[in-house]
This record gives C-alpha cells, structure tokens and sequence, in this order.
C-alpha cells in the first residue's frame, strides 16, 4: 500500500481515508496559520472524534482547537463531557496514559488533555476538580522528559499559566525556549488557550520574536542550500485538505 505524505494527500484531493493523522494534522495546522479558521476546524472536528485514528498526539490536538471554540462560547460542560467521553480515566482522577499509543506523543497528549479539562473545570467555576487536576499534572511532571515528542512538551508552562502564576509561566518557558523548543512553536505559543493569559507579557512576545527570527534564519539557509544544490528543491506545500 502506498504511503501518502502531506503532497500526495493534497494532489490527491484528500481521499480522506488514504491520509494518516500527522497529514491531516499538519492540513489543519496550516490553514490555520494561514487564517483559514473554518477549514482547520472542519478538519478538527474529524480527528477529535472517538473513532478518528489516532497518532502524533493528533486527536489531542484538535479537542484543543474545537475547545477553544467552546471556551470562547461558554460551552464549558461540552467540553468537559467530550474529555470524559474519550478519556474516562480522568473522571477518576487517573492519568490517562496506559492506553494511548504507545511511544508516539502519548505523554504529550495525555498531559494536553488533562490541563484542558482542569481549564475546562476552571472556567465551570469547579475549582476544587480543576485543582485536582493540576495535582495530578504536578506529579505526573516528575517522570517525564521535557519538549520532547515523547515528553511532557511543556505542560509545565501550561500548568503554571493556567493557575495564574505568571512569572513561573513565563520563565519555564523560556528554559523550553533556550532549550531548542521549535516543534509546532507556533501552534503551541500563540494558539493555545492554556497560554492566552500571557500574550501581553514583554518576556513572552521577546521569545515570539527569537523564535520568529530563528525560523526565518533556518529557512533562509534551507533555501541557500537549495540553490547551491546541497539539498532538493521542497515545493511549497498549501493545504487544500478538508
């Protein structure tokens, strides 16, 4: 069987079950950077369904996205019944991880959904379940690799945040940052929830902004080497995926 990357999938005109979760992921991804709000959130609703293969933490990633809608509409007990219809562990107080993928972003997903049900809890005005559930993450940070694919991410900023502890916020992540923290950077800063609280802050939109030119400097020199003939030309990928 053929395996299709993100290309393929777009000249294909999205035979959506050909895709795997990461092409799809990273379909929504782009037209969301590219302001295309209502197609990423077609493809999200289809990946946050309980029956969506999951891999590359993708279903865990778009909940994000469909909750940030609920969270600006107060739809709190949505999104509180949508995480304990897939993650029923968390109803109990248990972190969600003996089930999902194995070795593939299952610390990261479980950590993601887990702080956006204790958000959820928290906006419910159910502070007692929210604070549960920032417990549970503090311990479970204990035992889990930073930024990695594999690892907590940075849950640890998350967490902070979302318990309003600005400060500690703002210098883990910049431990992440100076760390080489760059995969889904910007999904991570600037359309995640968790961290809305800190957008205003000077240090954070500082690491926006080394961030930004870092990327732009790689890029530069990914098309220096294109022209020099040290790496193959990599079309621009658009994504008409829905």
């Amino acid at each position: 069987m053929p395996r299709l990357g993100l290309t393929g999938c777009v000249t294909e005109s999205w035979a959506i079950g050909h895709c795997p979760p990461w092409v799809r992921l990273m379909a929504m991804l782009l037209h969301l950077y590219n302001s295309e709000k209502d197609e990423a959130i077609a493809i999200a609703r289809k990946l946050a369904r309980p029956d969506s293969h999951n891999r590359f933490a993708s279903r865990a990633i778009a909940l994000r996205l469909v909750a940030a809608l609920d969270l600006a509409a107060r739809n709190y007990q949505d999104i509180i019944t949508r995480y304990l219809t897939q993650y029923p562990e968390l109803a109990d107080g248990k972190f969600p991880i003996e089930r999902l993928f194995p070795g593939d972003s299952d610390a990261q997903e479980a950590f993601m959904v887990t702080l956006d049900l204790a958000s959820a809890y928290l906006h419910a005005g159910q502070e007692a379940k929210a604070e549960s559930l920032f417990s549970l993450v503090e311990s479970e940070l204990l035992h889990w690799p930073t930024s990695t694919l594999w690892g907590d991410h940075i849950a640890d900023v998350e967490l902070y945040a979302l318990r309003g502890e600005q400060e500690q916020a703002v210098a883990a992540l910049r431990e992440h940052a100076v760390a080489g923290m760059r995969h889904r950077w910007r999904w991570q800063l600037l359309y995640n929830p968790a961290l809305e609280s800190l957008h205003d802050e000077p240090e954070f939109q500082s690491m926006v902004a080394e961030i930004e030119a870092d990327m732009a400097a790689q890029l530069a020199r990914v098309r220096e080497m294109e022209r020099n003939g040290e790496l193959e030309p990599i079309p621009e990928i658009s994504a008409t995926i829905h």
